[in-house]
């Protein structure tokens, strides 16, 4: 019995502590975000920072942001690129699209239409409907895909 009880306690104080870390992360992103919408990109960054550091998706996503922006940071198209990737990785849409973005143009890095179209069909794919405009735009132009139409119009439906 005594055993069962001490189980309870130790799982139950574990739930709690990741708990209490993931709120506190959030509460820390939204001041971050309350923070950038008011124009103090220092404290934003200030709290973004050791988030996205930590693996917290959407917190790498804002500091690809700042970094792509030059908001409380120097413009640096390379460490956006870097952050964006660890939250594309983690699956946020948006980070997704963005490297789409970045490798479809040729922002920072070489252009390469094969990573724009992964990353646009990893955005589509989760309803992102711009990556699912510009799939239409590479299908109907043969750029980074076989040229297909039904594919084009497919893609373009769904934007």
């Amino acid at each position: 019995m005594n055993k069962n009880i001490t189980l309870f306690f130790l799982i139950s104080t574990g739930l709690l502590l990741i708990v209490t870390r993931v709120t506190a992360q959030v509460s820390d992103y939204e001041k971050a975000n309350l923070a950038f919408n008011r124009g103090d990109y220092k404290t934003s960054y200030n709290l973004i920072r050791p988030l996205a550091k930590k693996g917290y998706a959407r917190a790498q996503y804002s500091l690809g942001i700042m970094y792509e922006k030059g908001k409380g940071v120097d413009l640096n198209l390379k460490k956006a690129k870097k952050w964006f990737q660890f939250a594309a990785e983690q699956g946020v849409t948006k980070a997704q699209y963005k490297l789409g973005l970045i490798y479809g143009k040729g922002k920072g890095v070489a252009k390469d239409y094969s990573k724009a179209f992964k990353w646009w069909t990893l955005a589509a794919d989760q309803g992102n409907s711009d990556a699912q405009f510009n799939l239409g735009w590479m299908f109907e132009n043969g750029i980074g895909a076989l040229q297909n139409y039904d594919r084009a119009i497919k893609w373009y439906t769904l934007a």
